[in-house]
């Protein structure tokens, strides 16, 4: 009398359906923001916090690489998925961060970057929409930014990590 031997192919098997169900893993979505107007930074940010996103909130863009230097972006990763910047801000220039980013390599799609603006400048905003950012006026409508942010986490990739970290 002989015992029969383990079906070890069934096992590997339903292992391998096990870690094939896991599927990958799932990152919360990324959003920096840029404004100077600390009310606006704050609406913002609280915003897209009720959307589940992490927020990374900046008065000025002296975190941005690109912004910092002549260099080209070294993330090989997008470092957010959503930029939204103020066109004009105390220090720096909002649309000029974006475009130094697109010159050098900045790995987030510009139709995931979005200017905010408290004035109307037509040629800047006709040269900022004709180049693919998403243009919204102050005081803005959370129902036209929901909008777009409807399109634009359709085509995001969760299971992909992110370039940077936040900071502790």
């Amino acid at each position: 009398n002989t015992l029969p031997k383990p079906v070890q192919p069934l096992l590997f098997c339903c292992k391998h359906s096990i870690e094939s169900w896991k599927g990958p893993a799932v990152r919360k979505r990324r959003a920096i923001i840029y404004d100077d107007d600390k009310l606006y930074l704050d609406l913002l940010g609280d915003y897209f916090v009720s959307r589940g996103y992490e927020v990374l909130t900046y008065q000025r863009p002296v975190t941005c690489p690109i912004e910092e230097s002549s260099v080209d972006c070294t993330n090989l990763p997008p470092c957010a998925d959503i930029i939204i910047a103020d066109i004009m801000m105390l220090t720096k220039n909002g649309s000029g961060l974006l475009e130094a980013q697109s010159r050098r390599g900045c790995k987030v799609p510009v139709k995931n970057k979005a200017i905010v603006m408290g004035y109307s400048d037509d040629d800047k905003l006709k040269y900022m929409h004709a180049s693919g950012y998403a243009i919204f006026k102050k005081p803005f409508s959370f129902g036209v930014i929901s909008k777009w942010l409807d399109e634009r986490e359709q085509q995001m990739d969760l299971s992909q990590q992110l370039g940077i970290t936040r900071n502790a």
